[in-house]
């Protein structure tokens, strides 16, 4: 089952100081098992705001996230703001 952890970041430090700790960090995870990509979004328009998304496909979602997005959210706290949530592919159902 896909599933996706969105991770957003509202900093309060220097956009430099966030993006290389946020590329690092992406950079540590990529061989997670049951990961399949790890990627971090800036805001269009709002220049503190950082999104980290964490799409998995394993046998069933991790409902208030997994060890991996729990900690990194955890050492987000250290920037800003954070706001962690958990997104299911929803698929159409096969009945008419």
């Amino acid at each position: 089952m896909k599933w996706v952890e969105h991770i957003k970041l509202r900093a309060t430090i220097s956009k430099q100081e966030v993006l290389t700790q946020l590329m690092e960090l992406e950079a540590g995870v990529r061989e997670t098992p049951g990961l399949v990509e790890a990627v971090v979004y800036c805001h269009a328009t709002i220049h503190n705001d950082y999104a980290f998304h964490l799409l998995w496909d394993t046998n069933r979602p991790q409902l208030q996230g997994s060890r991996l997005g729990v900690k990194l959210g955890q050492v987000l706290k250290g920037f800003g703001l954070v706001d962690h949530s958990v997104w299911i592919e929803k698929k159409q159902d096969k009945e008419v």
